[in-house]
């Protein structure tokens, strides 16, 4: 449940900051959905959902450039 909740709200909160027009806020997108991705990574693991665990991948690659773009 714990894992559950953080999964949500590192995950939408990414999602939110990334479509804000205020460059203060959207440069934390990336953070936040990098953040959120071991928790990703875990909950497909053990739900045995082999499909997203591997989409898992694809999701940190994107994080990641945004993060390079904003931080690096």
């Amino acid at each position: 449940m714990i894992m559950q909740t953080l999964l949500a709200v590192t995950s939408l909160l990414a999602i939110w900051f990334s479509q804000q027009s205020n460059e203060k806020l959207h440069k934390f997108a990336p953070v936040l959905g990098l953040v959120s991705q071991p928790f990703w990574f875990y909950e497909t693991y053990v739900a045995n959902q082999w499909g997203m665990f591997i989409l898992c991948f694809g999701y940190t690659i994107v994080w990641f450039i945004g993060f390079r773009r904003y931080w690096l």
